[in-house]
């Protein structure tokens, strides 16, 4: 794991995969909050994005958004996208 944010009871993780950064989801166990559950289905790919040095959420314009910032050879870049 590169780096996560949390938001609720979901955790939003971010992983590196040669030149790509992997966003998915996890949620807390029902049975065993030391558990987290993996979903599958709601795994983003980002494209040539390098690291993902930060992962944190914002609130803008009522919305829960979550922002990974990267530094790449020109400077520091975010990728936001709604959560």
């Amino acid at each position: 794991i590169q780096s996560f944010a949390k938001s609720g009871n979901k955790y939003y993780i971010a992983q590196r995969r040669g030149d790509d950064v992997f966003v998915s989801t996890c949620s807390i166990d029902s049975k065993n909050d030391k558990i987290l559950n993996f979903d599958q289905n709601s795994t983003m790919r980002l494209k040539g994005f390098a690291h993902g040095q930060t992962f944190e959420f914002v609130e803008c314009d009522g919305k829960n958004v979550y922002v990974i910032r990267d530094k790449c050879p020109k400077g520091f870049f975010a990728v936001v996208s709604i959560g």
